[in-house]
C-alpha cells in the first residue's frame, strides 16, 4: 500500500486509482493514519532525496533552506526519523484542521506536487498552506507570495487560491498569482484555460480568458493583456526584465533576494535595461552584472541584508 500512496501523492494514479484511495482513507481511523505517516515521509523524502530533487527541483536548492511544517504533526515527524514507532490520533473531522505549510526563503524557489497531482511553482519569500488530502467537494490553498499552477483537472471538482485579497476559482489550467499582503500588491495573469477571480467582500466576478491578466488597482480589478511571458520565467530560476528602469531592477532584486535596497540620489537618466540573472547566482553577481551598465556604488550596514545604492553616472 505504501507504494500506491506515493504514486498517489506524486500525481501519478489514474482517477479510478485515486477514487479507490481516497474511498479507503475514508473507511477507517486506522487508514487515515496510515496515508496521514505516509504523506509525512513522503514530504521528507521528496525535499530531501537527491534523486527526486534532480527530477522535481530545477535548481540544487539546499535541503536545510526550505522550512517544511506541519500544523499539530511537526513533533510527529521528529519522531518519524528517529525511530519506526510512530502514533497519532486523528479523526477524519480532525483531518480538515492539520495544515500542511511550505515556506521558501529568499533567493530560492521549489516544484511541488499537491495531492491531487497538480504542479506548483513557488517563488521566493512564499508560503503556500494546503490539506494533505482535499475534500470531496473542493480543492482549496492558500497563498501569501508568487506561484505558478499547473491544475489537474479532476472531474470538474473545482480548485481555489485563497490569498489576501482575492480568490481565484479554476477547474484545470494554467496560471501565475502574485498576491503579498504587505504591500497589497494582486494579479492573476492565465496562460491556459480559464479562471474567475473575485476580491473578497465583493461579489462581482471576474473572468479571465488565456492570455490576460487580472490586476488590482484603487481598490478594483483590471483586466489587460499579458504583455511579457518572461515575467513568469522565475519558475526557471531567471530574473528577466525587458526595457526595465534602475529603479524597477532594484525593485524586483529587493523581492527576490530579501535584501532592503536603498538608492541614494536618481541619477540613472532614465536608462533601461533589458537582460536575465539567474537566481542562483544570487545577489552579489546580480549586482556586478547590473554595474556594467549602471555605475554605482554599494554599501551594506552591518545588519548586513541592507544595502545602499548610490548611482554616480550612466553609461550610454
Amino acid at each position: 500500500m505504501s507504494s500506491k500512496l506515493h504514486d498517489y501523492f506524486a500525481g501519478n494514479c489514474t482517477e479510478e486509482e485515486m477514487l479507490s484511495i481516497k474511498e479507503w482513507v475514508e473507511s477507517s481511523n486506522e487508514n487515515l493514519q496510515i496515508f496521514q505517516k505516509e504523506r509525512v515521509l513522503y514530504d521528507i523524502l521528496t525535499l530531501h532525496d537527491d534523486e527526486i530533487k534532480e527530477n522535481k527541483i530545477k535548481r540544487n536548492l539546499p535541503a536545510r533552506k526550505v522550512y517544511l511544517s506541519l500544523s499539530k504533526i511537526a513533533s510527529a515527524v521528529i519522531v518519524l526519523l528517529l525511530t519506526s514507532y510512530f502514533s497519532m490520533q486523528f479523526t477524519r473531522e480532525e483531518l480538515s484542521n492539520n495544515i500542511q505549510e511550505i515556506n521558501v526563503p529568499a533567493g530560492q524557489y521549489i516544484n511541488v506536487k499537491l495531492p491531487d497531482g497538480s504542479n506548483v511553482w513557488l517563488n521566493a519569500q512564499t508560503s503556500l498552506k494546503y490539506s494533505p488530502v482535499f475534500s470531496h467537494n473542493k480543492r482549496h490553498v492558500e497563498l501569501e507570495g508568487e506561484a505558478y499552477f499547473q491544475v489537474k483537472n479532476q472531474n470538474g471538482l473545482p480548485f481555489e487560491v485563497e490569498t489576501s485579497k482575492g480568490i481565484i476559482k479554476v477547474l484545470g489550467t494554467e496560471f501565475n498569482v502574485k498576491a503579498h499582503s504587505k504591500t497589497n500588491e494582486f494579479s492573476t495573469a492565465l496562460i491556459n484555460g480559464s479562471v474567475e477571480v473575485n476580491l473578497k467582500g465583493e461579489s462581482e466576478k471576474t473572468l479571465l480568458v488565456p492570455g490576460t491578466s487580472a490586476t488590482l488597482r484603487k481598490g478594483a480589478l483590471e483586466v489587460d493583456q499579458i504583455q511579457n511571458y518572461d515575467d513568469f520565467s522565475w519558475k526557471e530560476g531567471l530574473i528577466t526584465f525587458n526595457d526595465a528602469s534602475f529603479d524597477m531592477i532594484i525593485r524586483k532584486f529587493e523581492e527576490v533576494f530579501g535584501y532592503k535596497m536603498i538608492i541614494i540620489g536618481s541619477e540613472t537618466n532614465g536608462h533601461k535595461y533589458t537582460g536575465k540573472f539567474r537566481i542562483d547566482d544570487g545577489v552579489d553577481y546580480a549586482l556586478r552584472v547590473l554595474r556594467r551598465s549602471y555605475s554605482f556604488q554599494l554599501e551594506r550596514v552591518n545588519d548586513g541584508n541592507t544595502i545602499y545604492i548610490k548611482p554616480i553616472s550612466n553609461r550610454q
